[in-house]
């Protein structure tokens, strides 16, 4: 369904600018409900092991996240890898992306196709980042910089 719609928005595109994606890694790329279920196995709750669990670097994806970020990927569409998770996990966290082979996973905000890995010490840095290119909108949907963002769809 995804797919579908991006092509369906790439068809219709009115901007020039590189599109772009981006997603949340919590739930929408990373599945971490082996952390929950292990919660409620063991009477606990976040961020009780948390710490633990993101440095394991475990977390499976979210199905269809992979074919649809290398989808967008073969259609030169930037794609936003954006998370509240502290900056001493973002090794680990990079490293459980990288793992199961997903584009554009990196640091480097260099270049205009490089994925950012947003966290609270770099989040007002990364959005002026974003903001630079004129790149706006929710995400999970395309953003055209300079162009018009479909609506967001409510989860």
């Amino acid at each position: 369904m995804a797919t579908r719609r991006l092509d369906r928005l790439l068809a219709n595109r009115r901007g020039t600018g590189q599109p772009a994606v981006g997603g949340d890694v919590n739930e929408t790329v990373l599945d971490n409900s082996p952390y929950q279920a292990a919660g409620v196995a063991d009477g606990f709750s976040y961020p009780k092991h948390w710490d633990q669990w993101i440095d394991s670097a475990q977390a499976r994806l979210i199905p269809g996240a992979r074919a649809f970020l290398r989808h967008a990927d073969a259609r030169a569409v930037a794609s936003y890898y954006v998370s509240n998770r502290s900056a001493a996990h973002e090794a680990a966290t990079i490293a459980n992306l990288q793992r199961d082979d997903l584009p554009q996973v990196s640091t480097d905000d260099a270049s205009v196709n490089a994925a950012l890995f947003l966290h609270e010490a770099s989040a007002a840095a990364t959005l002026k980042h974003i903001s630079e290119r004129d790149w706006h909108g929710p995400y999970m949907h395309l953003i055209e910089p300079g162009g018009h963002d479909e609506p967001p769809r409510t989860h």
